[in-house]
């Protein structure tokens, strides 16, 4: 049976996306350090981003993604100069400014021991008690010295909305069989709560070609959350790698669409991949 609302998240790294039927988009994206002069200058240090007014017209779809590949920890510490408070109030009078919705985590470059998850934690829970969009985006790979260490899992599911977790075509930067992929997810699973398992979304290539497993990925995602494992996907598109947003961006559409209209075989969401050479049928999952 399939579930009555599948959520369907972007992680945009361009400006292809403000009409995108979507759920939720992640503007893409600002390092630790980079922060104070964002929020005094909104735009100035990323995103391509049009005016509040284009933002607003997304009916608060629209959340700012913080970290990445490019951040590090000495950024995340002197983001932590200030705390816990003083970024709140911060926050507050940046999702005023822009018509921003919320804030995207993106934890990666993180030893598993660091300071930052729990403030991370602190920080989204009060941003989340206001009703405001919270994700906490880390890899899906406990084996990564980067994954979120568990007491961060255990004492802040109430603190996000949702999980994406980056699968992609295998363990974040994999290319690889059918088996990892479905590995990587079993195993994130077994690390997570009741309530996180819930939250989480599928995070997919939208772009296909040899490294993706095109509709067949979307299809098992799309499984996994109809037994009650996650609540969508998330579409990660950037210009910086593979240029898959500049071509992404009709593909996650399609997708979309194609997820909405409670479609969901393997044919129907492969029909989005015009270039798909990858994998295109649930094999090697082994469940």
């Amino acid at each position: 049976m399939m579930k009555d609302k599948i959520v369907t998240m972007v992680w945009a790294g361009g400006n292809n996306f403000y009409d995108n039927t979507s759920d939720i988009v992640a503007l893409a994206s600002v390092i630790p350090q980079a922060l104070k002069t964002f929020a005094e200058n909104p735009f100035s240090t990323c995103c391509n981003t049009p005016d509040k007014t284009k933002i607003q017209a997304m009916n608060g779809k629209v959340i700012l993604s913080i970290g990445g590949s490019s951040a590090s920890e000495s950024g995340w510490n002197e983001m932590m100069d200030d705390d816990v408070d003083a970024w709140y109030q911060e926050f507050e009078k940046l999702f005023e400014k822009t018509g921003i919705q919320g804030i995207d985590w993106d934890l990666e470059e993180l030893s598993s021991s660091s300071k930052v998850f729990d403030f991370v934690g602190k920080l989204s829970g009060k941003l989340h008690d206001k009703g405001w969009t919270v994700t906490f985006t880390f890899f899906g790979n406990p084996d990564n010295p980067a994954f979120p260490p568990q007491s961060f899992l255990e004492n802040y599911s109430d603190a996000c909305t949702f999980a994406p977790i980056m699968l992609y075509n295998g363990g974040m930067w994999v290319p690889s069989t059918w088996g990892s992929w479905c590995d990587y997810a079993k195993k994130t699973k077994s690390q997570l709560s009741e309530d996180m398992q819930k939250k989480v979304l599928f995070g997919l290539y939208p772009k296909g070609g040899e490294i993706s497993c095109c509709g067949a990925c979307v299809a098992k995602a799309l499984e996994y959350v109809n037994d009650g494992f996650g609540s969508g996907i998330a579409f990660w598109c950037s210009d910086g790698w593979l240029g898959n947003c500049t071509q992404g961006a009709p593909i996650v559409d399609a997708l979309v669409k194609t997820i909405q209209a409670g479609k969901t075989t393997i044919d129907d969401l492969n029909a989005a991949y015009p270039d798909c050479k990858g994998a295109t049928a649930t094999n090697g999952c082994g469940d």
